[in-house]
């Protein structure tokens, strides 16, 4: 659900009782209401997609020529969302994207669908990863929260510790390498 001008917005019809003055257009894999231009979604407006083999079900947003572009919330089949910015119908910039069924999240940057930059990923335990992506692996400085409270400082890449601090909960502390193991070195 996205709030346009404070109001919910879930569905074709919602969308429709506050836009009057926008048009619908039906194709085979989805259906949409909203602004158009020489044919195309363009503008506000929300796609209801009607084969369940999409990774996606509905987005609520601003489009350009037909994808999604600006600011918009997209719900994805088994009920993950995303909401944030998109470019080129893919998510770009600051965004939040919700895992459904684990509760956990992620927010921060994304450069062409996947979290590059900085962000932080939220798990539903208790842990946490605060630091730099790249190509949605953790890559870069960062801080990692362990389930068991647990606490790593430093350098990762591809989602491996490489050096930093490891302050453990009973507070030792271990600074140096990692190996592929996570074996302290």
């Amino acid at each position: 659900m996205i709030e346009l001008v404070g109001t919910k917005i879930n569905t074709i019809e919602d969308f429709m009782k506050i836009n009057t003055n926008n048009i619908g257009i039906s194709t085979e894999e989805w259906d949409y209401f909203g602004q158009v231009q020489f044919g195309h979604p363009h503008g506000t407006g929300i796609m209801e997609f009607k084969n369940s083999e999409y990774r996606f079900s509905v987005y609520v947003g601003e489009f350009v020529n037909g994808r999604f572009d600006g600011y918009g919330k997209l719900t994805f089949t088994y009920g993950d969302t995303y909401e944030g910015y998109f470019k080129d119908g893919r998510m770009n910039g600051i965004g939040k994207l919700t895992w459904k069924k684990e509760g956990d999240y992620y927010e921060g940057n994304f450069i062409n669908g996947v979290r590059s930059g900085k962000g932080k990923i939220i798990r539903s335990f208790g842990g946490y990863y605060d630091g730099d992506f790249d190509n949605n692996k953790k890559d870069g400085y960062g801080k990692f929260r362990f389930e068991d409270g647990s606490i790593f400082e430093g350098s990762f890449s591809y989602d491996r510790m490489i050096e930093g601090k490891l302050t453990t909960k009973d507070g030792k502390v271990f600074k140096g390498k990692w190996d592929k193991l996570m074996h302290y070195l």
